[in-house]
């Protein structure tokens, strides 16, 4: 991990708080993600879905897209084709199954991602966490990595 994401990542970590941060404001955040999601889809051009259901977990919300797709069995699934997942710690964010330049999508998400960095949200690339958790809590579990501390359910 960079030196600079791990100084960022200890910075907002704190000591027996998993879930939600001390200064943590439900309600507040989720109006947030709920006006980028407006935002969103005027630059898409389609609605998007908001799970601001989020129980027992790190993240606040996810916006994303979800697409049907069917498995070798041909079971029907609802799937990411992309999503925005909003970390309940320091205005972070990620984008999950993130594009590739010049893919569908990548674009539009990249625009986002300026409307976000222009409201103080932080880019974090989700790769750049799936080391071992080494900050200020005791891991509940062996193998806990940085997603999970800030962007999974727990």
């Amino acid at each position: 991990m960079r030196k600079d994401l791990y100084e960022l990542l200890i910075s907002i970590d704190e000591k027996g708080q998993w879930e939600v941060p001390r200064s943590f404001r439900w309600r507040k955040l989720i109006k947030k993600v709920v006006s980028f999601k407006n935002d969103f889809e005027k630059i898409f051009g389609f609605k998007l879905d908001l799970d601001k259901q989020v129980q027992d977990g790190s993240f606040i919300a996810d916006l994303r897209l979800l697409e049907e797709r069917k498995d070798s069995a041909r079971t029907v699934f609802l799937s990411y084709t992309f999503c925005f997942r909003f970390s309940n710690f320091g205005n972070l964010f990620t984008v999950m199954n993130m594009p590739k330049e010049k893919e569908k999508y990548y674009s539009e998400i990249m625009a986002c991602r300026q409307i976000l960095d222009e409201n103080g949200y932080i880019y974090i690339d989700q790769d750049e966490l799936e080391e071992i958790y080494d900050g200020v809590n005791e891991p509940y579990e062996e193998g806990l990595t940085w997603w999970t501390r800030f962007f999974d359910y727990l």
